[in-house]
């Protein structure tokens, strides 16, 4: 309570325009499926900090995170992996009819045969050069 009432300590939340421009841009990149609701809340506070301060690192070791930190123009940083070297766009397939499915995520199952979706990279840039 000490460090809240000197001001050392700030609770911040993030808006829901944030939060709504978050998963829709990790819907985009087909990474919405892995990000878990506490992820969606982490990227849109620190784009919520990056139009406040203008700039953001976050740090996180979780390659969803940073696919959707980089189409976001959230800088990011890990601590212990290489972290992710290219921007993917993943696209939800069925393996049984070899159908792609924009609108569906990872798990469920395919309208056409019924088999269990998945995901397999599309488009990537490389973040290295």
């Amino acid at each position: 309570m000490l460090m809240i009432e000197t001001g050392s300590l700030q609770v911040m939340a993030a808006s829901k325009e944030d939060v709504r421009r978050v998963s829709d841009t990790a819907s985009e990149t087909g990474d919405l499926g892995n990000l878990s609701a506490a992820d969606v809340s982490v990227l849109a506070l620190a784009l919520r900090l990056k139009s406040i301060s203008g700039d953001v690192v976050l740090v996180s070791e979780d390659y969803s995170v940073q696919n959707t930190a980089q189409r976001l123009g959230i800088r990011y940083q890990t601590l212990s992996t290489r972290g992710i070297t290219k921007a993917v766009t993943w696209i939800t397939y069925c393996p049984g009819c070899r159908r792609a499915h924009k609108h569906m995520a990872v798990g469920d199952r395919c309208p056409v045969c019924g088999t269990v979706l998945k995901r397999r990279p599309g488009s990537k840039k490389d973040l290295l050069s």
